[in-house]
């Protein structure tokens, strides 16, 4: 089977239905607080930090080597490590005695070349998070500027990890996706087994998980243009139509849902979140019934990309 985001995607997701929430929330939120931002950034800066810490503590430079991986590859990973050891850093001392403490964590990685796909979508999921959080920073300038800085950090990682690991493109389109705090949450979540009970609650919830697969048994992944099966615990509202959204970039593109399939419109490339809303026009968290779901659609650098 050939190693994407999307196998990555069905490591983190898996097929069930049921989510974990093992971190303490504030559900509807209707205010979120600049601290409380920087609380959920150092959360996810602590599960990337114990990401790289044990994966390169499990695989060393002949295992990188036997996955077919040049010696300076492990290295560039122990670079990110630093960084993301600095991030932890920096947030620990902005937010003081509000800071949070690191989880129990378990990821899906098996062999460098697992960990390095699960790398470039924990990478690309960090982006997202600064992108949609900065919002809340804009009275807070210190703050706004720290996030900036990792934020595009975030973006060299995955950009780097795509190309020069995965050997694939380096971004998706003109603009990288935002990702609002529930859709990263419910991404995130996977990971932690427990948080410190002295953890404050964050004030995002997770929707309920969306798998994806290819509706022809013949294809292992899903493409652009087929159709996919789609598997969730649907809404409780009755009598809704429900609809299949692909966040990429700045855009929505909308499909229709008949009997749990829908098809992926043909125009779409690299990463992109799919969900599950109840209306056709607009994504938001009263109208996403289940998700994300990350797919990735490679494709060759002499496409037009936009």
């Amino acid at each position: 089977m050939k190693f994407s985001l999307q196998v990555a995607a069905r490591l983190v997701l898996g097929t069930g239905l049921a989510l974990a929430t093992p971190i303490k929330r504030v559900a509807n939120s209707s205010s979120i607080s600049s601290t409380q931002i920087l609380q959920f950034a150092l959360t996810l800066e602590h599960l990337e930090n114990t990401f790289y810490t044990e994966a390169l503590a499990k695989f060393d430079e002949p295992a990188f080597e036997k996955a077919g991986y040049a010696p300076w590859v492990r290295g560039r990973f122990e670079e990110i490590a630093e960084h993301e050891a600095s991030h932890v850093a920096l947030l620990t001392q902005t937010l003081g005695n509000n800071s949070v403490a690191p989880c129990n964590y378990s990821f899906p990685f098996s062999d460098p070349k697992s960990f390095a796909t699960l790398s470039n979508m924990l990478e690309s999921v960090g982006n997202g998070a600064y992108i949609a959080g900065s919002q809340y920073l804009v009275n807070d300038t210190a703050s706004l500027r720290a996030a900036g800085a990792i934020l595009s950090m975030e973006a060299r990682h995955a950009s780097w990890v795509k190309s020069s690991v995965l050997l694939s493109q380096p971004w998706s389109s003109s603009y990288d996706t935002p990702l609002d705090g529930n859709l990263v949450y419910s991404l995130a979540s996977t990971f932690i087994i427990q948080c410190p009970a002295s953890n404050p609650p964050l004030p995002f919830k997770p929707f309920p998980s969306l798998n994806v697969s290819a509706a022809d048994a013949n294809d292992s992944m899903p493409m652009p243009g087929q159709t996919v099966n789609l598997t969730y615990v649907h809404s409780t509202i009755s009598g809704n139509r429900q609809y299949l959204a692909f966040l990429h970039g700045l855009n929505t593109t909308f499909t229709n849902i008949t009997n749990y399939q829908a098809i992926i419109p043909p125009e779409l490339q690299g990463l992109v979140f799919a969900v599950v809303t109840s209306d056709n026009t607009t994504v938001s968290d009263s109208t996403i019934v289940a998700g994300p779901a990350p797919l990735t659609f490679d494709f060759d650098a002499n496409v037009p990309n936009y």
